[in-house]
C-alpha cells in the first residue's frame, strides 16, 4: 500500500511531534529530579518500592513526622499529588 508523499510527510511529522513532546516531558521530569535532596530521593525511592511511612522511619533511622515532611516536600517539588503518582513518577524515571 502506498500512501500519497503528502501524506507520508504528514505522518511522519506526526511521529516526530509526539516523540519531541516526549522527550521534553523526559527532561522536565528529570529537572525535576535534580531538585530532590539525597536523602529525599531515598525516601522517594522507598516509596515507590511500596514501604509506609513506619516502615521508612525504621529503615532510615528518622521519626515518622520527619518522614511525613519528606513526603510532603518531595510530593511539592516533583507536583505530584499522592505516593501512587509518586511511584509511578519514580519508576519512569532515573533516580
Amino acid at each position: 500500500m502506498l500512501f500519497d508523499p503528502g501524506v507520508t510527510v504528514k505522518i511522519v511529522k506526526a511521529f516526530n511531534s509526539i516523540n519531541n513532546e516526549k522527550q521534553d516531558k523526559v527532561e522536565k521530569d528529570n529537572d525535576k529530579l535534580e531538585l530532590l535532596t539525597a536523602r529525599e530521593k531515598e525516601v522517594a525511592k522507598l516509596i515507590a518500592t511500596g514501604k509506609s511511612n513506619k516502615e521508612i522511619c525504621n529503615l532510615l533511622f528518622l521519626t515518622e513526622g520527619t518522614v511525613k515532611n519528606y513526603v510532603t516536600r518531595i510530593l511539592e517539588k516533583l507536583e505530584l499529588n499522592s505516593r501512587t503518582e509518586l511511584a509511578v513518577f519514580i519508576s519512569k524515571g532515573d533516580i
